[in-house]
């Protein structure tokens, strides 16, 4: 089963009945909705690698290329609503279609 296929069968087992997909990276005929991107960020934030990446500010790696060549790259996170107490992630944005995009997620008494 190919990529696109698979994250429209977990978005359908998920009970995002608004939800379609069509490419990995959210800029092409990608269709959701608040209440189904809700569902899969309760899912996400149970993944604590998803949950670190999110979180972090920046990132610093190493890439090994196939010849052996290492090149040190930093990913910036651009949510700058997490250096605000209780939030811990999911994502900001803009794109023309969409306009303003957040999907928010943050920890108060203990409570997600």
């Amino acid at each position: 089963m190919g990529f696109i296929k698979q994250m429209n069968a977990k978005a359908k087992h998920l009970g995002m009945s608004d939800t379609h997909f069509e490419d990995p990276h959210g800029l092409g005929n990608n269709v959701s909705t608040a209440r189904d991107l809700l569902k899969l960020s309760h899912v996400a934030m149970k993944n604590p690698t998803f949950q670190q990446y999110v979180s972090t500010n920046r990132h610093p790696i190493a890439i090994r290329s196939t010849k052996g060549i290492v090149r040190n790259v930093t990913w910036n996170n651009t949510n700058k609503l997490l250096s605000q107490p209780y939030f811990d992630g999911i994502k900001t944005g803009h794109s023309n279609p969409a306009n303003g995009c957040l999907l928010l997620s943050g920890t108060y008494n203990n409570k997600r």
